[in-house]
């Protein structure tokens, strides 16, 4: 438990507290696991719990209006999220999906609760650490950067040439449907391959209301990159 507890120390709403005052924490932290494509809580949902990643990785997706959908960042393990909910309890500011198997652990808010009546001097620590909040949001867009473009470089270098010079071209076009693939190339394994990913929890490429797929705006920043490298 002694990394846990490391990590949780490294979280700025619980930068404050004792050694001891962690290990308290620690024993109303319960693992969960979820499986590939599980949605953890939905962006409106009642906020209620604060969850560590163990490991496996999430995405984090903004919904904007009823057909757009972007995924922001990719969270691994030792990340976090939810924790604003251990005091607001508003509802959830995005979508937590996973992206493979997960385990998590998660410190519910009725919980948190109990040991804030328990230790209320908490607070006044809470107090000075939410300063840090902005630029800990900051700190975590640019982490979830940095996973995302870790994981578009491990699918890309997966791929075949054939495949790779196929994205980077991708990358020049907004949202495709099949039929503009047959066309702009010779054979159907584009098509194929862009329906396959499109069509799955995969968060590189998604597949639109209108049936179109569309590359994610950070991968095609990746895709960009490749392409001038060439």
């Amino acid at each position: 438990m002694e990394p846990l507890a490391d990590t949780i120390r490294s979280i700025p709403i619980f930068s404050g507290l004792s050694r001891e005052d962690i290990a308290k924490v620690l024993g109303k932290m319960e693992e969960t696991l979820f499986l590939a494509g599980a949605t953890i809580f939905s962006q409106g949902d009642q906020g209620d719990a604060f969850y560590l990643i163990q490991s496996g990785s999430v995405q984090v997706v903004i919904e904007s209006g009823a057909t757009k959908s972007e995924v922001v960042a990719i969270l691994g393990p030792r990340d976090w999220f939810g924790e604003m909910a251990l005091f607001s309890g508003e509802p959830r500011s995005a979508t937590i999906r996973t992206v493979k198997e997960t385990s998590l652990w998660r410190l519910r808010r009725e919980d948190w609760d109990e040991l804030i009546e328990k230790h209320p001097i908490w607070l006044l620590q809470f107090c000075t650490t939410l300063s840090k909040r902005l630029s800990y949001v900051d700190r975590q867009y640019s982490t979830g950067r940095e996973a995302f473009n870790s994981l578009a470089e491990e699918f890309y270098t997966s791929r075949s040439p054939q495949e790779q010079s196929f994205f980077r071209q991708a990358a020049l076009l907004s949202a495709v449907d099949k039929n503009t693939l047959r066309e702009l190339f010779e054979n159907d394994a584009p098509t194929n391959l862009v329906t396959e990913f499109g069509d799955s929890q995969f968060p590189l490429i998604r597949r639109l209301e209108n049936g179109k797929y569309e590359l994610h705006s950070f991968f095609k920043d990746f895709l960009h990159e490749k392409l001038l490298a060439v």
